[in-house]
């Protein structure tokens, strides 16, 4: 059962992304980013909106990807929700989130 993020966006918060893993809507995680410009989308088979992937959001600006400064900092954040299965791509991420 595919459900959008906040207000049909593709940003949930981390207490939505683990409600999401226990349904087993989720079944991991994607780190993205390079020079301390990371964010998370989830995987698993309904972990997209509209073709594009849910992406973690903070509580103070909910629309918007979250965006962490190391990679321990998101692994860290993925490991609170829940999440095991963590893959890592080192990529530029100001145009290219999919």
């Amino acid at each position: 059962m595919k459900i959008s993020g906040l207000n049909s966006s593709g940003c949930i918060l981390s207490n939505m992304a683990k409600t999401h893993l226990e349904k087993g809507w989720f079944d991991g995680a994607c780190i993205k980013g390079k020079d301390n410009n990371f964010i998370i989308f989830f995987t698993g088979k309904d972990a997209d909106w509209e073709g594009k992937p849910l992406m973690l959001s903070s509580s103070r600006n909910p629309f918007e990807p979250r965006v962490f400064k190391s990679i321990d900092g998101a692994a860290a954040e993925l490991g609170r929700i829940g999440i095991q299965k963590i893959n890592l791509v080192i990529a530029d991420i100001t145009n290219n989130i999919s």
